[in-house]
């Protein structure tokens, strides 16, 4: 609802609608055209792509048009959805939306911290720029690289066989368990290794919630 304008409409009048139950659809995140940086609070830019106009027509003929060509030749798809910093620099993209901070406008009381994922991982050794970091790993991972993993699938977008999840395993439990969703929760179980440091070795942890 944020997304097409209706945010400020009361839930109670549009519970029912198809936007309301949309949740975060594809364009979410890929109509978004340019980050401002990493201080997140929605620092970005988003324009709807008219090319998204066909998938979304009312007219069945279309949407079926729009299918089709798409199958045919993906790259137009492609290159309007899949933005250039999405892959080069996927932390910041994710910081626009993943750091919050409220200050005086909202809160009419003072600046402070909401929840802040981006710092957090910049300042782990995961990064491979935390300069404080008790360990660091043989690889450095990005949001994408956990978040995302490379699973296999026959989408057309598949490259050598993999694509990357769009379910977030090792996201939020809560709402796979309250929805009973078992194939995201299932996704859920497959990633959730935790590696624990004890003593200078590690410990693996599988199979349980994180």
């Amino acid at each position: 609802m944020f997304f097409n304008g209706r945010f400020e409409k009361p839930i109670a009048e549009q519970i029912d609608t198809p936007e309301a139950h949309a949740g975060l659809a594809c364009t979410s995140c890929h109509a978004i055209t340019h980050v401002d940086g990493s201080m997140g609070n929605g620092g970005f830019t988003i324009e709807y792509p008219p090319l998204h106009e066909l998938a979304t027509s009312k007219n069945k003929v279309i949407r079926a048009l729009d299918r089709f060509l798409t199958y045919l030749n993906p790259e137009p798809h492609r290159r309007t959805f899949l933005k250039p910093f999405m892959l080069a620099d996927s932390a910041k993209f994710c910081s626009a939306c993943h750091k919050v901070h409220l200050d005086v406008p909202v809160n009419s009381y003072r600046w402070f911290r909401g929840f802040n994922d981006y710092d957090n991982w910049q300042a782990s050794g995961v990064s491979g720029l935390g300069a404080r970091s008790f360990y660091y790993p043989k690889e450095f991972s990005t949001c994408a690289d956990c978040h995302m993993p490379l699973v296999a699938s026959r989408d057309p977008g598949n490259r050598n066989g993999k694509i990357h999840s769009h379910r977030f395993p090792a996201a939020n439990t809560a709402l796979a368990y309250v929805n009973a969703d078992r194939d995201q929760m299932a996704s859920r179980r497959a990633v959730s290794e935790v590696r624990l440091y004890f003593g200078g070795h590690f410990r693996s942890v599988s199979g349980g919630f994180i």
